[in-house]
């Protein structure tokens, strides 16, 4: 690999808008995307039943461009949006006999979440400056791929986005092509929620 990656169509749409906070506003859809994974009998006047544990970070296993980690995806993003879809399926509002599980699952959920922040603040770090190939191992294939003017040169976004339960989230990997070279070099990562951006490596 020379630096390029699968290519991503340019005509995936981004979130059209975000407008709800994460878990933090009330609402009863009982046919939400994984509604008939997590409470396969269970509706929003059901019976309340046990909320269950958030999923753990799994560990990456050897990571290739031949067989690449896709990490974002697989092991950040698809599990933001279970929780999201958990909390608002169980926590959203709380049963009676569920308020002490929801607020359990609410500390477990911050925890992973600052977890991956931190996993994929270190990663950034690690990898800042390396080409593309050398990046695109560990975090797998984007959700796009755009390339635009940059200042006086060329920046590449690879954007990753999850939604569920009411809530997204967006992850970037912002690459620059130095002048006088074809090899796209990662610069600087974030991620965007509906209350703002974080910019990666996070600075102590």
């Amino acid at each position: 690999m020379t630096g390029a990656v699968p290519a991503v169509p340019f005509n995936a749409r981004p979130p059209a808008r975000h407008t709800v906070a994460w878990r933090r506003v009330p609402s009863c859809r009982p046919g939400a995307a994984l509604l008939l994974l997590v409470v396969a009998a269970s509706g929003c006047g059901g019976a309340a039943k046990s909320v269950p544990p958030p999923p753990a970070i799994a560990p990456l296993r050897d990571c290739s461009a031949f067989a690449p980690c896709d990490a974002v995806r697989q092991q950040w993003f698809s599990n933001e949006a279970k929780d999201a879809e958990v909390w608002d399926t169980y926590c959203n509002p709380p049963a009676p006999t569920n308020a002490a599980d929801c607020r359990g699952l609410e500390r477990a959920m911050d925890k992973l979440h600052g977890l991956n922040i931190q996993f994929f603040s270190d990663l950034c770090r690690r990898l800042s400056g390396k080409s593309a190939a050398d990046v695109y191992p560990f975090v797998g294939r984007p959700d796009r791929d755009e390339t635009s003017s940059c200042g006086s040169g060329q920046c590449r976004l690879w954007l990753w986005y999850w939604f569920g339960g009411g809530q997204s989230g967006i992850f970037t990997m912002l690459l620059k092509l130095p002048a006088g070279t074809q090899t796209w070099a990662l610069q600087r990562c974030n991620y965007c929620t509906p209350f703002g951006c974080q910019d990666m490596p996070i600075t102590p």
